[in-house]
């Protein structure tokens, strides 16, 4: 039997990293996510047009991240390769500069602009650089890379490779909503109601 391996990846802005199907061996830090039926969609007034479609989605079984990509696991695949992210590239990366979202040209995921340390997630990368992140890892691990960059960087997925790659939509909503147990589900991962006070002090 054959299963999805989908490993998560929030290296800020909810950017994730996901897997193909395993060969057999499971790496540590996946979770086992059983497949089944549920209802994709939101039925809150908050839903944007494009998530107020309830319709059901099938997945089959698959694996999933246990924790986000960290900023030393990044660190190691660009020391690996050599590998340039999108925002040291263009000099783009929008960073928190106080309380205001800014470009301040030199913002990357080695200067986000606050402190950080390797068990941290990784951040201000693209969807490119995880693209590039998960072949590496996949080609690391001895799996085929699920993603073909072409020179017009046009990205291909082959969809019977058994490397990491993103999760789909479908597969985030499933494994965060409890494998979509319950319908209407809770509007909040805390539960149905929005924390009125402030944390930040």
């Amino acid at each position: 039997m054959r299963f999805r391996v989908i490993m998560i990846v929030v290296f800020m802005l909810s950017a994730l990293l996901a897997g193909c199907t395993s060969s057999g061996r499971v790496a540590e830090d996946l979770v086992f996510i059983e497949g089944g039926d549920f209802m994709m969609g939101n039925p809150y007034d908050s839903a944007d047009p494009d998530e107020s479609f309830i319709h059901r989605v099938h997945l089959d079984s698959y694996y999933f991240g246990k924790y986000e990509v960290s900023a030393g696991q990044f660190r190691e695949f660009v020391e690996d390769t050599g590998y340039i992210t999108t925002a040291e590239r263009i000099g783009s990366a929008a960073v928190f500069i106080g309380k205001k979202v800014e470009k301040p040209g030199d913002g990357s995921w080695k200067k986000p602009y606050f402190p950080q340390h390797d068990g941290h997630p990784a951040v201000c990368v693209s969807w490119y650089d995880v693209v590039e992140y998960c072949n590496w890892r996949s080609s690391k691990e001895g799996l085929t890379p699920c993603y073909t960059v072409g020179a017009d960087s046009v990205v291909t997925w082959d969809r019977s490779a058994d490397g990491y790659r993103l999760a789909t939509e479908a597969e985030w909503e499933y494994a965060g909503r409890s494998r979509g147990k319950g319908f209407p589900y809770l509007a909040f991962s805390w539960g149905g109601f929005r924390i009125a006070r402030s944390f930040s002090k």
